[in-house]
């Protein structure tokens, strides 16, 4: 796989038991509304206190290749193959 932006490829790194708690709360969402979850979703969902925790594990999933989002839009959240 290679990332979108600069052509270099990307390795994904395993993830976390929490991590891949929300990487699969967020393809299950995906694939049952043909979009991407709100960060307010998440919360909700993954029983967390704020947003910051969402983002920080956006943050962890694109840095180790495994989901793509663009930046400054809302549910623009993308699973890498």
């Amino acid at each position: 796989m290679e990332c979108p932006h600069c052509k270099q490829k990307i390795a994904k790194i395993p993830l976390t038991k929490n991590m891949e708690r929300v990487y699969n709360f967020i393809k299950e969402y995906i694939e049952t509304n043909n979009e991407s979850p709100s960060y307010d979703e998440i919360v909700k969902a993954m029983n967390m206190k704020s947003k910051s925790n969402v983002a920080r594990y956006i943050l962890n999933l694109e840095e180790r290749g495994w989901i793509l989002k663009e930046m400054y839009k809302a549910r623009t959240l993308k699973l890498v193959a």
